[in-house]
């Protein structure tokens, strides 16, 4: 049984409160808080009867962390902070660095980062003046926060400092674990910004370390940071990094229960990469076992939003929400704002997949507050009071040392009368002395105010150049995420606009001849092509457009373009002409490119009057590339507004064209497609006298060119018919019937055509001709169809 102090129980000695206080951490490792708490207090209450300041000072701290774990936070701090004043009054600074270090753990679980950082900024000066062997560590930990908040520069900083520090007096580390802290802060820089080399250099210092000390923390510690590196995408080795996680699985003593708890969500993050869902399941299942009520919320929070996104994986919804949600949940009630930004992350991932855009929003919204949080000019404001009372403090120290001086000097005073009466020279001489001092004093006072003056005015324009800097830097960030929210709104309103598009094109083809219907359809492409342009430039800023070039005639191209914006052209009466000779190649994605020509072929159209020209044409060929222009005979762009014209959502003015207003994006499309390609792109326009668009691409001399234009004159299979068996030859008889019908059609008439395949279908046609003519129809492939039609007309069944 631990001893209990009675009301009015005193110690016998400062020995025997010095053996009660080292009997006071037991309360601490057996959780025994309450009973800790109180005997903390008469333990505290006695050492005030006794001469050792130094042991009050200990003794208040342990209860300031006692309150803390039974979450009396209020008290805790409040006693924490006067700790701090306590020990600079009795001038034992371990006392007061303690205290602060304390706070500064404190207020960094709850992700109060500005006050965190302001007290371990506080243990760095402090103990660089009074406790040079604690400023390693205290380096460390400034490197750590500033880490945190992504203040990256200065986080290294930190730790290169501490590096420094330990390896100029080696007994400041004699256990090695500042150098082990900076090499895993430094590996896990490098891992961030894929310098896999250093951080692999770092981790294993580390490593090594920790084998050299025989201490188990660094090994682990190590093997985490190995791990991460082998986890990532461009350094993926799942052998490694499987090997270092199960290094922490061989030690399965309660002291290292954490590090097999992480090291099992880690084995689960890793299985899930690899896509084996049931091994990962099977590891976090057991890192929930492992962690028990005393690790936190934080702990559990970090298994169940793991476990949340498996189910995700494996498209389990439901389950994957019910564990995102129990991890959110246990991320707020510990205060956990990072955690808390992990599972919303997800949750609102979710929220788009279910179509819940409302809910979707609110936790986008909550997203970007969470990450304002890490450094808001409220928290600015907040750091520069804490600074103020930081301030007041050193004022208070100062005064009390003046004090000090003040008695000092009374007393000396006081001997100077004493040997007045026996020593009438000296008295003079002291006088004398006296003034001198006095004088001297007073200049240097007065030098020292104006110094203060000075400071002070640089001190002003300091804090005012800072907090503006900050407001600019809130600016900033507001900017960003409303950037970030509109591109990620655009991207699921144009993924969920292209399926009505296709739907409503289909069914305006009803009756071709109709003028309403006419109009519908040609909206409908207008659209369609805008939603594309959206989702394919944004596939290029992510860097998810991937080409697949290949050589095929220039020509084709154009007229494969010219036909999929046919209807804009006989809406307005505008000639087409391509001046493209027939015998050229070009080494390209012809999807992609197409695309290019079928944008500008639109953007001239739009913004020229009714019965005007397009022309495209070829200037030169100039080494490896054809420069080809397109020109219209439209309103033309001003001087001041044509250097912008290929910049995102720019658009000049189509209404006094007769068309809507397009997302700007169709010519941003086409500059990215070009340089892809590594050509260039540009205009030249004058008012009044219309635009023309110059490009280059790749040009192919190649035997591949022979080819493709052999191929298209018809001296080989069709480039838009795969060579198999399209006819079943039984089947041909019940197809050809339907061939001249068809044959009229053309592919944007999407109800007419399926109508006939879907009478095949009921029929028991098998034959692969009605699939291609399907796939043709709805990739809007009008040559590909035309070509399909005319090898039903010419099918020989009887050919062998």
């Amino acid at each position: 049984m631990l001893p209990v102090l009675s009301h009015g129980q005193t110690p016998a000695n400062d020995q025997d409160l010095q053996r009660q206080y080292d009997s006071l951490f037991q309360y601490e490792r057996r959780g025994d808080l309450n009973d800790g708490i109180r005997f903390a207090y008469q333990l505290l209450k006695k050492s005030q009867n006794t001469d050792d300041r130094r042991l009050e000072g200990k003794i208040s701290h342990t209860l300031s962390k006692l309150l803390y774990y039974n979450n009396l936070v209020d008290s805790s701090r409040a006693l924490a902070r006067s700790n701090i004043k306590y020990g600079e009054e009795i001038e034992d600074y371990d006392v007061s660095m303690n205290a602060a270090n304390l706070l500064g753990t404190f207020y960094f679980n709850e992700s109060t980062f500005d006050s965190s950082e302001y007290y371990f900024n506080y243990c760095m000066e402090v103990s660089k003046i009074y406790l040079p062997k604690r400023y390693p560590t205290s380096l460390i930990n400034m490197a750590f926060i500033n880490g945190y908040r992504g203040q990256e520069e200065a986080e290294m900083t930190y730790y290169y400092e501490a590096l420094r520090a330990v390896l100029a007096e080696p007994a400041f580390d004699s256990l090695g674990r500042v150098k082990a802290m900076a090499y895993g802060g430094i590996g896990d820089y490098y891992l961030r910004i894929k310098d896999y080399d250093k951080a692999k250099e770092n981790f294993e210092a580390k490593l090594a370390l920790g084998y050299e000390k025989n201490d188990k923390r660094m090994i682990f510690e190590a093997g985490f940071g190995l791990s991460s590196l082998y986890r990532m995408p461009e350094n993926f080795d799942f052998d490694k990094s499987d090997k270092y996680l199960k290094i922490m699985l061989t030690d399965t003593t309660k002291e290292f229960g954490e590090y097999r708890g992480r090291a099992l969500i880690s084995l689960g993050k890793l299985y899930r990469d690899v896509k084996k869902y049931d091994q990962a399941l099977k590891y976090l299942e057991d890192a929930y076992k492992v962690f028990d009520e005393g690790d936190g919320n934080d702990a559990f929070s970090r298994v169940e939003i793991e476990m949340g996104e498996v189910f995700l994986a494996l498209g389990q919804i439901e389950k994957a929400e019910y564990w995102l949600k129990n991890g959110l949940n246990n991320a707020v009630a510990g205060k956990l704002a990072l955690r808390e930004k992990e599972a919303l992350y997800t949750l609102y991932k979710i929220d788009s997949i279910k179509s819940d855009f409302k809910a979707s929003l609110i936790k986008y919204q909550r997203l970007r507050a969470i990450q304002d949080s890490l450094f808001t000019e409220e928290s600015a404001e907040k750091l520069s009071a804490l600074q103020v009372e930081y301030e007041t403090e050193k004022s208070e120290r100062e005064n009390l040392i003046l004090k000090n001086d003040l008695a000092l000097s009374e007393a000396l005073v006081e001997k100077q009368k004493l040997i007045q009466q026996f020593h009438v020279v000296v008295i003079a001489v002291s006088v004398i002395l006296i003034a001198v001092l006095i004088f001297s004093y007073r200049r240097k006072r007065l030098s020292n105010l104006k110094l203060a003056d000075q400071f002070q005015l640089i001190t002003s324009q300091k804090e005012e150049l800072s907090f503006k800097t900050d407001k600019l830097e809130l600016v900033n960030s507001q900017l960003r995420s409303l950037a970030e929210f509109r591109t990620d709104l655009t991207r699921m309103i144009a993924h969920d606009m292209k399926n009505p598009l296709n739907s409503i094109i289909g069914l305006s083809t009803i009756d071709p001849n109709d003028k309403h219907f006419k109009n519908i359809t040609q909206s409908g492409y207008q659209l369609l092509n805008l939603v594309t342009n959206m989702l394919d430039v944004d596939k290029f800023q992510s860097t998810d457009y991937t080409l697949e070039t290949t050589s095929i005639p220039l020509d084709q191209i154009i007229l494969e373009s010219k036909r999929r914006v046919e209807i804009l052209l006989e809406a307005k009466s505008i000639r087409f002409e391509s001046l493209i000779p027939k015998q050229i190649c070009v080494n390209v994605d012809p999807e992609a490119i197409r695309r290019v020509f079928v944008n500008l072929i639109s953007n001239a159209i739009k913004y020229s009057s009714s019965q005007g020209k397009i022309t495209v044409d070829k200037l030169k060929v100039e080494g490896d590339r054809i420069f080809v222009k397109v020109t219209d005979e439209g309103a033309g762009i001003s001087p001041e507004r044509l250097p912008f014209v290929f910049e995102k959502f720019w658009q000049s003015n189509a209404k006094k064209s007769g068309f809507a207003a397009s997302t700007g994006l169709g010519l941003t499309f086409c500059k990215m497609t070009i340089e892809a390609h590594g050509g260039k792109i540009w205009a030249e326009s004058e008012i009044g006298k219309g635009t023309s668009i110059f490009m280059t691409l790749p040009i192919d001399t190649s035997e591949s060119c022979d080819r493709a234009i052999s191929d298209k004159n018809g001296n080989s299979e069709s480039v838009f018919i795969d060579e198999e068996v399209l006819i079943e030859a039984n089947e041909h008889e019940e197809l050809l019937a339907h061939a001249e019908f068809l044959k009229n059609l053309k592919v944007h008439q999407i109800s007419a055509i399926n109508r006939i395949l879907n009478g095949l279908e009921a029929q028991g046609i098998k034959s692969n001709w009605r699939v291609k003519v399907q796939a043709a129809v709805y990739n809007a492939n009008q040559e590909g169809y035309d070509e399909l039609i005319q090898k039903l007309i010419d099918f020989n069944p009887k050919a062998p």
